[in-house]
């Protein structure tokens, strides 16, 4: 019986101390990971967002955001998120050329996958 007890003791102890598998994450949810900007004129400026939402139980740490060319500006209200909260990621983009266009921004952060990758395409024509 002594050794029962002892047994259920350091079990218990070792119930108690260990963490229960329950690991604290983020986790990014986008309200869309594509846009298509349809026929845009060339010379003009267009501005994309994406709302981003940490959905997660930690802090997303929002590390980079880059543009896949200089014709895209990015800017992050935020770079860090509580988990329940979000932030708005803002492109600017300038088309440099007419024709079929796929931009893509990489977006780099503490979430399993390391990053994540937003897309835009759409067709540049002469005004």
């Amino acid at each position: 019986m002594r050794n029962f007890i002892s047994f259920f003791i350091v079990s218990l102890t070792l119930l108690i101390g260990c963490d229960l598998g329950i690991k604290k994450k983020p986790i990014i949810s986008f309200s869309k990971d594509t846009v298509d900007l349809g026929n845009i004129v060339l010379g003009s400026n267009y501005t994309i967002i994406y709302n981003l939402k940490n959905i997660g139980n930690d802090d997303l740490l929002l590390d980079t955001a880059t543009a896949s060319c200089g014709c895209t500006k990015v800017s992050l209200n935020k770079k860090i998120i509580q988990p329940g909260d979000s932030t708005n990621l803002i492109l600017t983009f300038s088309p440099p050329d007419t024709g079929r266009f796929y931009k893509n921004v990489i977006l780099k952060s503490n979430v399993d996958s390391n990053f994540n990758i937003l897309y835009f395409h759409g067709y540049t024509k002469i005004k």
